[in-house]
């Protein structure tokens, strides 16, 4: 299976228009909606970037927008549908995370956000500790 993410489109989500869909392609061809994004004080919508696979088989990506302080989210998708999520704080001091997701040897999980930052507005480079 290939798993992706959209960054607008999936419908309406709670009488608004989503911000983005989870996906996943199966090897015939037929296609998956896993979960919808919206902006909500639970994992912010408009997901960026490619999903990573982590080594216990949890997907992991990052969104740019809503969430509880509006500069997005972190997200880890287990298997059974649930989710486990870290806000992104400070939009106008750090930036929003607008790329994947990578990971270290050590399971640190890195974002970068871009587009303002705390220094000459260059963003910044987040590091999630498991």
């Amino acid at each position: 299976n290939l798993y992706g993410t959209t960054s607008n489109g999936g419908g309406l989500c709670n009488g608004q228009p989503c911000w983005g869909t989870m996906f996943k392609l199966a090897p015939d061809g037929h296609e998956t909606i896993l979960s919808t994004y919206y902006n909500s004080t639970v994992g912010g919508g408009h997901p960026e970037g490619t999903l990573l696979k982590g080594a216990n088989g949890y997907l992991y990506n990052t969104t740019s927008a809503g969430a509880r302080y509006g500069a997005g989210s972190f997200i880890e998708h287990w298997p059974d549908g649930h989710t486990a999520v870290v806000d992104f704080n400070f939009p106008e001091k750090d930036g929003s995370p607008y790329a994947g997701v990578i990971a270290d040897p050590s399971g640190n999980f890195y974002a970068v956000g871009a587009g303002i930052g705390a220094h000459h507005h260059f963003g910044a480079v987040y590091k999630i500790s498991p």
